[in-house]
C-alpha cells in the first residue's frame, strides 16, 4: 500500500504514524500542500494538521485545492483526516467547521476495527489532543469524538480524528 500524507504545516508529519507505517509494510510519501499541490498516485491518503482552520482558506488557499481533492477522491479511495485534516472533510462536505472550546491534553481512545488506514495501530491508546475548532460530521464519515474511539470502515469512506498521532 502506498498513502500519500498531505502535510499543511512544515512541522506537521506523520509522527508515529510513520513507525506504524514501516512497521506495517506501508509506503508513504510527503505532499507538501502549503508549498504545492500537485497530481499523485497513491492508495490512501492521510491529511495532516496545521495551525489554522478551514474557515481561513482565503488566507491559505491550499486548503481549497485539499477540500477538491477529498470531494475527488472520497469514493475511491480510503482518506484520513487528523486534526486539520478533520475539518478539510467537513468543509470538503460543506459541513460547518467552526471555533469551539479549547482542548490540550491527553485522552485514552478505542480501536474498533482494522481498515487498511488504521491497521497496526494499538487497539487503545492515550493520544495528545491541542485543538480551538470542531466540525459538524458528514454523512457516512466517523469519528472518534462522537464515539471517544477510531471507528474506521472497510470502505472508501473518510474517517476524522481530532487528535494528534504525532503525539502518542
Amino acid at each position: 500500500m502506498l498513502v500519500a500524507a498531505i502535510k499543511n504545516h512544515p512541522k506537521e508529519g506523520l509522527g508515529y504514524l510513520e513507525e506504524v507505517f514501516k512497521a506495517t509494510g506501508v509506503d508513504y510519501f510527503y505532499i507538501e500542500a502549503y508549498k504545492e499541490q500537485k497530481n499523485f498516485e497513491s492508495d490512501a491518503i492521510v491529511i495532516l494538521g496545521g495551525p489554522m482552520g478551514v474557515y481561513e482558506s482565503d488566507k491559505y488557499p491550499f486548503l481549497k485545492w485539499e477540500m477538491d481533492l477529498i470531494r475527488k477522491m472520497y469514493n475511491t479511495k480510503p482518506i484520513l483526516g487528523i486534526c486539520l485534516g478533520s475539518q478539510l472533510i467537513a468543509g470538503a462536505f460543506s459541513k460547518r467547521v467552526y471555533p469551539f472550546i479549547r482542548e490540550v491534553g491527553w485522552k485514552k481512545v478505542f480501536k474498533v476495527d482494522d481498515d487498511e488506514v488504521v491497521k497496526g495501530l494499538p487497539k487503545e491508546m492515550y493520544v495528545f489532543q491541542w485543538h480551538r475548532d470542531t466540525f459538524d460530521l458528514p454523512d457516512g464519515v466517523y469519528s472518534p469524538e462522537i464515539f471517544d474511539l477510531i471507528n474506521p470502515t472497510h470502505s472508501p469512506t473518510p474517517h476524522q480524528i481530532a487528535w494528534l498521532p504525532d503525539q502518542l
